[in-house]
């Protein structure tokens, strides 16, 4: 079976996975690497805005203090390449939640 919005051949099990962008991931990574008290005092806090659908993920930069996952372009100077008009469209892909 293939879906139609990331091209991925599975069973209906993969299909209904959780899809996290890569800036989530990032993201969760780093606040795996955090102490447990200060990330569940946090979760805490934002509560409300953290189970409401219409919060979005980049908002956790500022809830919980993260490094902003870098642009494309910005991967790209770091790099020392040149700047692609399609960078983003690369990392646009997601990653299974397993």
């Amino acid at each position: 079976m293939e879906t139609l919005v990331t091209g991925f051949q599975g069973t209906e099990l993969d299909l209904l996975a959780v899809q996290w962008t890569r800036a989530e991931t990032n993201y969760a990574l780093q606040l795996l690497d955090r102490p447990h008290d200060g990330v569940a005092a946090a979760i805490r806090r934002h509560w409300s805005a953290l189970t409401d659908p219409s919060t979005a993920s980049s908002l956790l930069v500022t809830m919980f203090g993260l490094r902003p996952f870098p642009t494309a372009q910005q991967q790209l100077a770091a790099a020392g390449l040149p700047p692609d008009p399609h960078a983003e469209d690369a990392l646009a892909g997601t990653i299974p939640c397993r």
